[in-house]
Formats: C-alpha cells, sequence, structure tokens
C-alpha cells in the first residue's frame, strides 16, 4: 500500500489522490504533520484492504517542503509518499 500526500498552504487544500481524501489545511501545515497524517492513511489503506496492523509497518519514503515566496508571504508545497515495507504479510481473519 502506497499513498502521495500534496499540501498546498497557499490554496489551503490537502490531497491524497489514493484515498481520495481532499480536505482544507490552515497555513500552518508543515511537514511533520504531513508525514503523521500520511503514516495513519497507510495504516487504514491496510486495513481497509485486511492487512493487520499490527503486523504492517509503514515507513516514509520521500518527504520534501518547499518554500514558495508570493508577494511579502511565504507558502509551503509539502509532498509526502509513504509505504507499508516490502515483505511478506498476512491477512487478519475475520471474527465469526
Amino acid at each position: 500500500v502506497e499513498v502521495n500526500l500534496i499540501a498546498d498552504t497557499d490554496r489551503e487544500i490537502l490531497s491524497i489522490p489514493e484515498t481520495g481524501v481532499y480536505e482544507r489545511i490552515n497555513k500552518y501545515y508543515d511537514l511533520e504533520k504531513a508525514k503523521e497524517r500520511a503514516l495513519d492513511e497507510v495504516r487504514l489503506a491496510g486495513e481497509a484492504m485486511g492487512l493487520s496492523s499490527d503486523i504492517s509497518e509503514a515507513e516514509i519514503v520521500e518527504a520534501s517542503s518547499f518554500n514558495m515566496v508570493k508577494g511579502y508571504r511565504a507558502d509551503k508545497n509539502i509532498r509526502v509518499k509513504a509505504q507499508n515495507k516490502p515483505g511478506l504479510l498476512t491477512k487478519r481473519e475475520e471474527e465469526r
């Protein structure tokens, strides 16, 4: 499972196309919050596919934050790619 989080603090938009997440953020959103959110989304996507959350381990593959200067303001373009660590994963068994 892999997700790509894109946050634009100028337009105040966060998007994660793989999971269909599109929402508003504030101008103070930063790289650390984006990393936490991306890891959470990987875990949720894995659980939705039936992967056990205690076995699957998420990791940040890429993370970047670029300043965009506009007039007298500096906003950020944040990009984070997160995935489950490669390896064999087991599906959790449904309780009956």
